[in-house]
């Protein structure tokens, strides 16, 4: 083999295994945790995507978790490729004490008019209408064997998390939603919105 010939198989090399590393920066880097920052571009997309769900009342929200399957990586290949994979996820994010201790103030008439996300732009939130809200605990119709809605189960949470919003969702004290698909579950006591949603 010859000089030439050495250089550009080390570069087909090097290029493939940056290549293997973009891919899976995209494909693992799909759950944001605890307020991190968000370094991965497709994740920070579905983070503010996801956000636009959360009504507007309830002010500046900040992302805790976002999981979804297939992930970033599947939803490029879905959208590269034309196919239709099922999915499944959410969101769970930070809502200020302020408005914690406001919802725990003035219960269920809180959420009075409040019919969908946030006001003016694309997404999840906009142009789907949510159901009355009501309070906790939820229907036994959103348990998926033992936990609240599907979607929540895709994102991969901690035991902590898992743990926290089954007994929010057991209890009274929480409020809740849907649309279409799609599920919002508010706990003030832990000053948490949970957006999930399955196809």
């Amino acid at each position: 083999m010859s000089p030439v010939q050495k250089k550009r198989t080390w570069l087909w090399v090097l290029a493939g295994l940056f290549v293997c590393g973009l891919f899976a920066f995209m494909a693992f880097g799909m759950v944001a945790i605890a307020g991190q920052p968000i370094w991965n571009p497709l994740v920070k997309m579905q983070a503010d995507q996801m956000a636009k769900a959360v009504p507007e009342k309830l002010g500046p929200v900040q992302a805790e978790l976002i999981g979804t399957i297939p992930g970033p990586i599947g939803a490029l290949l879905e959208a590269l490729l034309l196919i239709r994979v099922e999915s499944c996820g959410g969101g769970v994010f930070r809502i200020s004490s302020v408005v914690a201790q406001q919802i725990e103030r003035e219960g269920l008439s809180f959420f009075a008019g409040v019919e969908q996300g946030r006001a003016g732009e694309s997404g999840p939130g906009n142009g789907v209408r949510y159901q009355p809200w009501q309070q906790t605990p939820i229907p036994e119709s959103w348990n998926v064997e033992g936990v609240y809605a599907r979607g929540f189960q895709c994102m991969n949470p901690t035991q902590d998390m898992y743990d926290l919003l089954r007994g929010a969702t057991s209890v009274p004290g929480s409020y809740f939603s849907s649309a279409g698909s799609a599920e919002i579950l508010v706990v003030p006591k832990s000053q948490m919105v949970v957006v999930t949603f399955s196809d």
